[in-house]
């Protein structure tokens, strides 16, 4: 059986309010993930990030600087999955990090989570936990991990 391959270049954004970190996640999945969405053809990277959160949250954004890139793979049934995620640390004005933002994409619900417990949840892509933990105030060192 052959399987197709697909490409995902995609956008996430770290969002910090009061020590704690925004984070998604699909609804009825236990896997965690950064805010933001797939890069549309002959899009930067930074408009893709502000369009996401505009488009999941209704809230604008502005993005801070780069964090790093984090390249990942992954099988299922019929597909072989490759992606890029380019992360950024971003922020957003008038977000509580007291309640969850209300989501404006029904197949995915938004929380907010201590920065120190970040260890306790199954975020992904791999990787993503040590370019949060160990890179977000090193504004000038890139990080890069790879998954393939």
């Amino acid at each position: 059986m052959k399987h197709s391959k697909i490409f995902h270049y995609i956008a996430r954004g770290v969002i910090i309010k009061d020590n704690k970190i925004l984070l998604a996640q699909k609804l009825e999945k236990e896997t965690a993930f950064l805010p933001g969405g797939h890069i549309e053809n002959y899009e930067s990277a930074e408009i893709a990030l502000i369009r996401e959160i505009n488009e999941e949250l209704h809230l604008e954004s502005t993005v801070d600087y780069f964090l790093g890139a984090i390249e990942n793979k992954w099988n299922d049934a019929k597909t072989i999955n490759f992606e890029l995620n380019l992360i950024f640390k971003i922020s957003i004005n008038n977000i509580k990090s007291n309640v969850s933002p209300k989501t404006y994409d029904s197949r995915i619900r938004f929380f907010w989570i201590d920065i120190d417990k970040i260890d306790s949840i199954s975020l992904k892509p791999d990787g993503l936990r040590d370019l949060i933990t160990r890179n977000l105030d090193k504004k000038d060192n890139c990080f890069w991990i790879t998954n393939c």
